[in-house]
């Protein structure tokens, strides 16, 4: 049988390992999509991305505001 602990810790390594993984990729990625786009088109996308950010955080807060949680 598992030890409680060590099922922890095993998930505690995948969850890290894909985190990991997860902004690795998101590193390469925008290395590569800024290689192809001027500087005021990045400066454009960032601040999209930040909008789009705080709105999936309002909406997610908002959501679990009305249930009561």
């Amino acid at each position: 049988m598992i030890d409680p602990l060590q099922k922890v810790a095993k998930g505690t390594g995948i969850i890290l390992m894909g985190t990991a993984i997860g902004m690795g990729l998101g590193l390469l990625s925008r290395i590569l999509f800024v290689r192809s786009i001027t500087q005021v088109e990045y400066g454009i996308f960032s601040l999209a991305l930040v909008l789009f950010n705080v709105f999936v955080t309002v909406s997610i807060g908002l959501s679990e505001g009305v249930r009561g949680r």
